[in-house]
């Protein structure tokens, strides 16, 4: 319940949500919602488990769901270990961070949308009978949440300074001139969703103190994290190691009955087949970032 009700207070506080007259809405533009109720690991220090409640949006009813603009770019390959490089060579700290309630920051397009309401949040907003509720900004579920929220966070970060990267959108420079005129790179940031990654000199540090004053972070790292799955370390010599052993311990072997193993020559039944791809598709995430050695055993399987 208090989970709950933290999450209605970003929601509100966010001016996501607002009560409106009924017939404000029509019928096809009420989407439904839920809530997904979730545990999360102890904070640093602590033993007790974090209630986590999330509001989420049944995005497939959205009556514009084949024309509204959704695509939202994500860090490539390629862009982070641009990064990861410029950071190592520079002797910069390689920072993480990620931003909380993210995609309840993002702007509404404009679009007439409403909620069916759950319970909780109609006692919150004071709905009375016959009230609807008006979705006017992003919200977890809805279609075009991603696309939204990076609009908003490209808009903060270029009005602080920094210039995206023609080849890669959630690449990001901070550029400032020098006095004879020639531009200067004070850091660079990778930007995945809600999650960031990269570093800079003392002033891209003050420039991304004003970012976190625009939007709150959730976290802050420096030095030693984990982002999007991989484990990122920074030696004192600037060097960064990256590795994925805690996510390939968690990945777990199929489970083949003693009888099935003594035909070793008959096909894999649809069963077989479900989990052997999802064991290759795990084995996958790995052998892309950190353990290229895996890659051919895993086209082959």
């Amino acid at each position: 319940d208090a989970a709950k009700q933290k999450e209605l207070k970003a929601w509100i506080d966010h001016k996501t949500v607002q009560r409106v007259a009924n017939g404000t809405l029509k019928p096809d533009q009420i989407m439904r919602c839920r809530w997904i109720l979730s545990w999360k690991a102890p904070e640093v220090g602590s033993v007790e488990r974090r209630a986590k409640a999330r509001l989420v949006v049944l995005g497939f009813e959205d009556p514009d769901l084949s024309t509204v603009p959704r695509d939202a770019p994500t860090l490539t390959k390629d862009g982070r270990q641009l990064i990861l490089q410029l950071v190592a060579s520079k002797r910069w700290d390689l920072l993480n961070f990620d931003i909380s309630t993210a995609f309840l920051k993002g702007k509404g397009d404009g679009r007439a949308l409403g909620l069916h309401a759950p319970p909780e949040m109609k006692s919150e907003l004071q709905m009375k009978e016959g009230d609807q509720c008006l979705l006017k900004g992003g919200a977890y579920g809805r279609i075009d949440a991603p696309y939204l929220w990076y609009c908003e966070l490209r808009k903060a970060l270029e009005e602080l300074g920094f210039v995206a990267c023609p080849f890669d959108g959630c690449v990001f420079s901070l550029v400032t001139q020098k006095k004879n005129g020639k531009p200067e790179v004070r850091g660079m940031l990778g930007v995945h969703v809600d999650d960031g990654i990269g570093g800079g000199d003392s002033y891209f540090k003050a420039t991304l103190q004003k970012l976190r004053d625009r939007f709150s972070f959730g976290a802050y790292n420096e030095h030693e994290f984990d982002f999007c799955g991989v484990h990122y370390k920074q030696w004192d010599d600037g060097t960064i190691e990256m590795d994925q052993k805690g996510y390939l311990k968690g990945v777990e072997p199929i489970n083949v009955p003693k009888t099935r193993r003594q035909e070793p020559e008959s096909e894999l039944n649809e069963t077989e087949r479900y989990h052997l791809r999802a064991l290759c598709g795990s084995i996958q995430y790995a052998a892309v970032p950190t353990r290229p050695d895996l890659a051919v055993k895993v086209g082959q399987l």
